[in-house]
C-alpha cells in the first residue's frame, strides 16, 4: 500500500459519496413531492371513515 494506491482508493470512495449523494437528493424531491399527496389521501380516507 503506497501512497498512489491510498489516493486511487480516496478517489474511488469520493466517487461513491458523490452517487450516494446523488441518489439521496433525487430520492428527496420525491418524498418533497409524494408525502403532501400522500398526506392528503390519508385526511380524504379517515374523513370518510368518520364522518
Amino acid at each position: 500500500m503506497d501512497y498512489e494506491d491510498l489516493q486511487e482508493e480516496n478517489l474511488n470512495f469520493d466517487e461513491r459519496l458523490t452517487n450516494l449523494e446523488h441518489q439521496f437528493s433525487k430520492l428527496s424531491r420525491s418524498l418533497d413531492f409524494f408525502l403532501p399527496l400522500m398526506g392528503g389521501a390519508i385526511l380524504i380516507i379517515l374523513w370518510k371513515i368518520f364522518f
